[in-house]
């Protein structure tokens, strides 16, 4: 009985030991790249690029959905029912923070500090490797 007591303590404290590493406890995700890194090659910058420009292919872009909330507004648009694709939140003056329609129209304003963290780190990038060269 003293020899399973004593292995059941040593499995338990060798369990104890190894389990709880770090690297497990907070892992680097595999997609995830440190600043450093990201403007290594010509192909992580276009792959960057690229990535920009698809994201800013969306019809919410540089105030699209502003124009349509504005002309929903009018007097000659009367909502046929009150789903929230016709924009009915915004006619009857009941949108929340938390409203499709609100979301829609600020989530793509993100996109514009994409592009200036972007340029801020080129710049960076340009920078360091022009002083190296001087």
């Amino acid at each position: 009985m003293k020899n399973i007591l004593k292995g059941s303590i040593i499995f338990t404290l060798v369990l104890l030991i190894t389990g709880c590493s770090k690297d497990y406890l907070d892992p680097v995700p595999v997609t995830s790249l440190s600043d450093l890194t990201v403007f290594e090659n010509k192909d992580r910058i276009e792959a960057q690029v690229n990535g920009i420009y698809a994201s800013l292919k969306s019809g919410a872009h540089v105030g699209g959905r502003f124009q349509v909330y504005n002309d929903v507004r009018c007097d000659n648009f009367i909502p046929n029912s009150n789903n929230g694709v016709t924009n009915y939140q915004t006619w009857n003056h009941t949108v929340l923070s938390s409203t499709n329609e609100v979301q829609n129209l600020w989530g793509p304003s993100t996109r514009h500090y994409v592009i200036n963290v972007f340029l801020d780190g080129l710049t960076t990038r340009w920078m360091t490797a022009r002083l190296m060269v001087l």
